[in-house]
């Protein structure tokens, strides 16, 4: 969860901004500003025309929670970590996030848990849109455009 309140541009700069990531990735529980994860949304969206506050969630990891997942800062933070676990969110635009749909536990094809092969090319089959064509074209030979 962020220490506290972060614009796009912070995010952004992070590489030049220690605070930044240290905000982002060493938040202890219980140690963020109050209103801090509703500010960075805001400011967030604010920046994206035609995205709405409503509904918003910030997720995050790197703290130990039990079960899934446990919801901070008023519900609008997801804080997703489990020792041993891997976890991984899939969110699509258009569709609101939801916790319980969208924090996914991958199977460990070709690997145990905590092995990196559990993720092989193809795992994941994105809908028709801008990753999904490029994923088309690669499974097809044909070289599509950059990243």
């Amino acid at each position: 969860m962020p220490a506290f309140a972060l614009s796009a541009g912070d995010i952004v700069a992070c590489r030049k901004r220690a605070d930044v990531v240290e905000a982002l990735v060493w938040t202890a529980n219980g140690e963020a500003e109050p209103g801090s994860v509703e500010r960075s949304l805001a400011s967030l969206l604010a920046a994206r025309a035609g995205l709405s506050l409503e509904g918003a969630l910030w997720f995050g990891g790197h703290r130990p929670v039990a079960g899934r997942y446990a919801l901070r800062a008023g519900g609008r933070y997801v804080q997703f970590h489990e020792i041993g676990a891997r976890r991984a969110v899939l969110l699509l635009p258009g569709r609101a996030p939801d916790p319980d749909r969208d924090i996914l536990d991958p199977p460990c094809p070709g690997g145990a848990p905590g092995s990196p092969r559990w993720l092989k090319p193809g795992f994941l089959r994105l809908p028709r849109g801008r990753l999904g064509r490029r994923q088309a074209d690669r499974e097809a030979g044909r070289q599509g455009p950059g990243p």
